[in-house]
């Protein structure tokens, strides 16, 4: 939770250069590199180093705190439908694991699987993100809304001028 915290006011400074998709992508290999941990070296390999937990808790962390607010930021253009099933995204992942995963596992199915499970569902996240919703965003993105006018008929505030200038810069 520290790393998750960390970053997640720490990453305008510490990751200024990247746009808003480098970020994201930042995030799910480090997400990814996190995961691979516990199967790989404690699992396969048979490390009883405990410093894997803290490696691994570290660097999904920091990834998660990078992830929730810049991924939720960028799908913003997609509307409020689609930011919600992202938010209960996470929700849900957990459920899946806790319930239908430790049911296998009351089933003699070994803890590995489920680590390796989670591991395989990172690089698939990734691609959904990279063919589905990134062309999707810089198609929303591409359209010219017009400005709203107020009761007084001056323009109201552009409201989704920052929005949209992160999402110009993933090109």
């Amino acid at each position: 939770q520290w790393g998750k915290f960390a970053m997640t006011l720490g990453q305008n400074v510490l990751l200024a250069r990247l746009s808003p998709l480098a970020r994201v992508y930042l995030a799910i290999t480090g997400i990814g590199l996190g995961a691979v941990i516990p199967p790989l070296f404690v699992f396969t390999l048979g490390s009883q180093w405990l410093g894997w937990v803290f490696i691994s808790f570290g660097l999904i962390g920091l990834s998660l705190g990078v992830f929730e607010c810049t991924f939720l930021n960028v799908i913003t253009p997609l509307g409020p439908l689609t930011k919600s099933w992202a938010i209960m995204g996470f929700p849900a992942a957990f459920f899946i694991i806790n319930v239908f995963g430790f049911l296998l596992l009351s089933f003699g199915v070994p803890v590995e699987a489920l680590f390796w499970y989670i591991v395989a569902g990172v690089p698939v996240g990734a691609l959904v993100f990279a063919k589905r919703v990134v062309p999707r965003v810089r198609e929303v993105s591409a359209i010219v809304r017009p400005r709203e006018v107020g009761e007084d008929g001056k323009a109201a505030p552009d409201r989704t001028a920052t929005v949209y200038k992160s999402i110009l810069e993933w090109r």
